[in-house]
């Protein structure tokens, strides 16, 4: 792989609305929302394919929705 594009299929305001790109290992964007959302995925390959997917973000399990005090 040569680089690695998310961003939110359908963008709302509590979703980024510019792609988020890495072209290093390793391929791991992180990042927070305050819903869940679905993403579109973008894996570039060596020789020039490309292979899109959507995929859930889900944020209904701890530790992400506990308080910090």
């Amino acid at each position: 792989m040569t680089r690695l594009t998310v961003l939110a299929a359908v963008p709302s305001g509590n979703t980024q609305r510019q792609p988020c790109t890495v072209d290093k290992v390793p391929f791991a964007i992180i990042g927070s929302s305050s819903e869940p959302f679905l993403a579109k995925v973008v894996m570039e390959w060596t020789g020039g394919g490309k292979m899109e997917v959507e995929h859930w973000i889900d944020v209904c399990c701890p530790p992400f929705h506990v308080p910090l005090h």
